[in-house]
């Protein structure tokens, strides 16, 4: 069953929004729905899911910061040199420690669930669209408006230069 559509705007009122109201930037909401193809323009970005690494950074400062909170306990497991001091190198081990701790918490098999995320790009020349109009109807759509424009400019073009012309001379 199709969703209920919103009614189309008429072409000269698709001319006028396509003109625009000095606006970057424009929104039509319309109801997808699950199936229905997608034409899709922006940055995509997975989050999470099987691609995660297994030594979550924050985890492992987690970890470090609240062995440090113990400094005696923390100097007997990794001051190798007996020196009171936790050295570069120590501390490096303490670090690969804390990795194998918190992959050895985490539940084997079990990645946290995948978000996908279509977002705003950063570079201004790219759009960011998401329309159920195939990319073909969207170039012939907006082509035409186009091209339209391009000929409103070009008549004003050869008027304003003919009265230019005609001013100089005459």
């Amino acid at each position: 069953m199709q969703p209920p559509r919103i009614k189309e705007p008429s072409r000269w009122a698709r001319w006028l929004m396509a003109a625009g109201s000095g606006n970057s930037y424009r929104y039509i909401e319309e109801l997808i729905a699950a199936g229905n193809p997608l034409f899709a323009l922006g940055q995509f970005h997975t989050h999470g899911g099987a691609n995660t690494s297994a030594d979550s950074g924050s985890d492992i400062a987690a970890l470090l910061s609240a062995w440090k909170q113990d400094g005696a306990e923390l100097k007997r497991r990794f001051d190798t040199n007996q020196d009171e001091a936790i050295d570069l190198p120590e501390w490096e081990f303490a670090r690969g420690e804390a990795r194998v701790e918190v992959n050895r918490r985490r539940q084997p098999g079990a990645p946290p669930p995948a978000v996908e995320v279509l977002g705003n790009t950063l570079d201004p020349d790219r759009p960011y669209l998401i329309s159920a109009a195939a990319h073909g109807k969207l170039v012939a759509q907006f082509g035409g408006i186009a091209l339209v424009f391009i000929a409103i400019s070009a008549v004003a073009a050869v008027i304003l230069s003919w009265g230019a012309l005609v001013r100089a001379t005459g």
